[in-house]
This record gives structure tokens, sequence and C-alpha cells, in this order.
């Protein structure tokens, strides 16, 4: 069987949540001004 597992390449602790930072690391990943958009744009 095929049996796959989403690895990161370091260990990631979270001592605690930040929705904040989470709002601004998502707006650089997928927001208005991000490569992906910009790229569906000009397609």
């Amino acid at each position: 069987m095929f049996n796959y597992r989403k690895r990161l390449f370091y260990p990631v602790h979270v001592e605690r949540q930040d929705p904040i930072f989470a709002k601004v690391l998502l707006e650089h990943y997928a927001g208005k001004d991000s490569e992906l958009s910009f790229t569906k744009v000009t397609i």
C-alpha cells in the first residue's frame, strides 16, 4: 500500500496561538497582493 505523511523539515513547537500574526502570514501567502493572485490576473 501507499502511505503518505506530510512532514516538515524542522520540528515546530507552538507555545501559544497568535491570530494577528496568522492573518498577516495568510495575507502574504494568499492575499490580494500575493504571487498567486497576480498569476490569476495575468492569465
